[in-house]
């Protein structure tokens, strides 16, 4: 894994260092939301970022203040609109101090047809899980699934569904079809399962896949994966295969995850290892950061390890996957204090660029001016901008 080639470097500095933010993206953009920095004031970013795949540009999202959300750490996400972000959705976080300040809101970010980003929260009911974070989030049929966390002393691995609900005696057009509530429901109480969090969960098939995550004191093995039926609202073990020459990856929690087409893709993380305390003199356990890549097949059930690697060790960053199939890793922590982030973009190619994404760069490459003629030119916009030069 490479840092991002911009020969600007400069654009990449406008970010202060930050941990436990999420990322989207669509066509054009990638898209920073929220994240925890003690050396800024706040610490946690009540802001939104985007930088521009094709110009690797950032710019600051303008957003209205109002409903934004508190909990922007730790927060679990899922997002909508391959073409351009239409609605993220984000389940609890944490405000600071961690743990005493954790949410069970359900927010989200909608864009408006003028293309403005606004922040809006969901009125729920039902069995509303407890106030965590650390939880996963996925989407499937209709419903999302929201799993596991932590209330800052305790971990739990429920699991709950939630759905909107309509009041059909109101819709009249297909511009009335808004929720009137949404509904919290208990599908599994987590009973005879060992909670965690910092976990991620990716859907395949009909399955809920957990991957990773732990507690300070342990972290879960990816030997054997659990996997949520939802059908049958049950947890069940499904062993994997390790790479032939590389083995298994370490158990970790803290990691990047994310799913192109029916592989999954990890990076870093943060694990353990048995030291000697020469104070006390015996074995203690110590955080052990990663920057190993990782792929599984979800069809086939077999890791292999991919031959690129972070930049350095890193946890707690964010992670997403382009819809050409571009990964992008931001900020994180780099010390096994957790007191050391970084404001580092990173991306690697899962397969060669499409011959339309290296024309354009080329267009901007070897026109420099283009960008002071066009400054907002995105990906879904650059053809016309170029045909406006010739015509």
């Amino acid at each position: 894994m490479v840092s991002n080639d911009s020969s600007n470097n400069e654009l990449f500095l406008v970010l202060t260092e930050r941990s436990g933010m999420r990322m989207a993206c669509d066509q054009n953009y990638i898209y920073v939301i929220g994240g925890f920095s003690p050396d800024r004031q706040p610490p946690l970013a009540e802001e939104i970022w985007c930088f521009n795949v094709l110009t690797d540009v950032w710019k600051l999202v303008p957003i209205p203040k109002k409903n934004f959300p508190e909990g922007l750490a730790s927060f679990a996400c899922c997002y909508f609109g391959e073409r351009n972000l239409t609605e993220f959705y984000m389940f609890g976080g944490t405000a600071i101090p961690f743990g005493t300040r954790a949410t069970n809101d359900v927010n989200v970010l909608k864009r408006s047809r003028n293309g403005v980003f606004k922040w809006e929260r969901l009125r729920t009911e039902g069995d509303v899980p407890l106030k965590q974070y650390g939880s996963s989030v996925v989407h499937h049929k209709g419903k999302f699934y929201v799993i596991g966390g932590t209330t800052g002393w305790e971990y739990n691995l429920e699991v709950h569904s939630l759905e909107p609900a309509f009041d059909n005696a109101e819709i009249k057009s297909i511009d009335q079809l808004k929720p009137v509530c949404w509904n919290w429901k208990l599908l599994h109480d987590g009973s005879q399962m060992i909670g965690r969090y910092r976990h991620e969960a990716l859907v395949t098939g009909d399955e809920i896949v957990l991957i990773g995550g732990g507690t300070p004191e342990w972290t879960s093995t990816l030997m054997q994966l659990l996997v949520f039926t939802i059908a049958e609202n049950k947890f069940r073990i499904q062993m994997t295969s390790p790479d032939p020459i590389h083995g298994y990856p370490e158990s970790r929690l803290y990691h990047g995850c994310v799913k192109v087409d029916d592989c999954a893709y990890i990076v870093g993380g943060c694990t353990e290892k048995i030291v000697m305390h020469n104070f006390v003199n015996q074995l203690v356990r110590r955080p052990k950061l990663l920057q190993d890549c990782w792929m599984l097949d979800l069809k086939k059930w077999c890791w292999k390890l991919l031959p690129c690697k972070l930049n350095g060790e890193l946890c707690f960053h964010a992670m997403t996957a382009t819809p050409e199939g571009c990964i992008y890793v931001f900020g994180g922590t780099v010390d096994n204090m957790f007191e050391r982030r970084s404001n580092e973009l990173q991306r690697i190619w899962l397969k060669p660029p499409s011959l339309f994404h290296i024309a354009a760069r080329a267009v901007l490459k070897h026109y420099p001016r283009f960008l002071e003629l066009f400054e907002n030119v995105t990906m879904n916009n650059v053809v016309d901008c170029v045909h406006s030069l010739i015509v």
